[in-house]
């Protein structure tokens, strides 16, 4: 797959596939927001996604081009509220990461996790993400986990 149109086409593209599946679960008043800033002769990117309902964030997650490297994404922020998990907001919005890397012509993403996120671990596994590491964060203590995924675009 080529990577398609502008950031703008990306945007309506990425409502046009995401929205109604979004409002199904949380209902019409959820307004999911995209932003994507690209600085082409720096190489880099930096998207966001965020639900807005009833004027409070409800589910988020970053996307940065790695720097130094196109081909690379990471994932990071992924964020959904608590009295909404175990609804499939998770897996949507791996799907929706997915969509938008395959679209930016991405062929890799990366991710960390905590080592105690059972259930963001769960979904990096569901996914067919590769766990490549684990360390301790000489900084926090905490124990991370590291993450990558292959991405075809075919």
């Amino acid at each position: 797959m080529m990577m398609i149109g502008s950031i703008a086409t990306l945007k309506t593209d990425f409502m046009a596939e995401f929205k109604k599946p979004l409002q199904k679960i949380l209902g019409e008043d959820a307004t999911p927001n995209l932003s994507v800033w690209e600085n082409v002769g720096k190489n880099t990117i930096e998207i966001q996604f965020w639900v807005i309902q009833n004027g409070l964030s409800r589910m988020r997650f970053s996307l940065t081009r790695m720097p130094g490297c196109c081909g690379i994404l990471v994932s990071h922020g992924t964020s959904v509220g608590y009295d909404l998990r175990n609804k499939g907001l998770g897996s949507l919005m791996q799907n929706m990461k997915e969509w938008i890397a395959r679209r930016r012509m991405v062929g890799k993403m990366i991710a960390t996790t905590l080592e105690g996120n059972e259930a963001q671990n769960h979904l990096m596994q569901k996914f067919n993400w590769k766990r490549t590491d684990m360390f301790i964060n000489p900084k926090t203590h905490n124990r991370i986990i590291q993450w990558e995924k292959h991405l075809s675009n075919n």
